[in-house]
């Protein structure tokens, strides 16, 4: 939520697409989608690096002593994945999107600490700085919405405090038609602005 950067952004638009989607199309299939943080030794996860900074006698690059991020294991996302498919719909919110209960960020200074501690080695850790977009903290779900239980335990549904925010086919067209045309910055831009469009869209409260 509250994305910072191109990729986020096109993960929260992809959300917000389903549900218009779901509106335009009534194909009549349970279309729903699933926020959950970082999955620990995942392609892309930060454990793996780690790891192999270690091994090769470090030293291990972490951005900013103050990142953090939510982390679960592979088993427990599967699980949480296949409990959320087994929920049923719910009349009042197409396309819906949930949420876990992540538990309490680590701090990725802390992780990397750990890991060298259980490797016995003497590493140094090196401060780097984030990229550009790369937030500090991760939000689960920001100002446009709210949640709510599910029979589920740990699981939430995220509900929008607006009906007015899903994407159409036409929004994506045009995304698509910039995409073809604009420059990067230009395509960052207008992603941004049609995102922030819809989800300033709170006076038509979600029925």
């Amino acid at each position: 939520a509250a994305p910072s950067c191109i990729m986020g952004a096109s993960k929260r638009l992809a959300e917000l697409y389903l549900e218009g989607f779901d509106r335009e199309r009534a194909v009549g299939m349970a279309i729903k989608s699933v926020r959950f943080g970082n999955v620990m030794g995942s392609q892309g996860s930060v454990v793996p690096r780690f790891a192999a900074q270690i091994a090769a006698g470090g030293p291990v690059e972490v951005t900013h002593p103050a990142m953090e991020r939510y982390f679960m294991s592979i088993e427990d996302a599967v699980a949480r994945v296949l409990a959320v498919v087994a929920l049923t719909g719910s009349a009042d919110q197409r396309a819906p999107t949930f949420i876990f209960d992540m538990g309490k960020a680590v701090k990725i200074l802390d992780l990397a600490n750990e890991m060298i501690a259980a490797s016995g080695k003497d590493i140094k850790i090196v401060i780097t700085q984030p990229r550009e977009g790369e937030k500090l903290t991760e939000k689960l779900y920001d100002d446009a919405e709210s949640i709510v239980g599910t029979p589920a335990p740990g699981i939430f549904r995220v509900t929008p405090n607006s009906n007015q925010i899903s994407i159409s086919a036409a929004d994506l067209g045009a995304l698509e038609d910039a995409a073809a045309s604009a420059d990067d910055t230009d395509f960052r831009e207008r992603v941004f602005a049609l995102l922030n469009a819809r989800l300033s869209a709170r006076a038509d409260v979600a029925a």
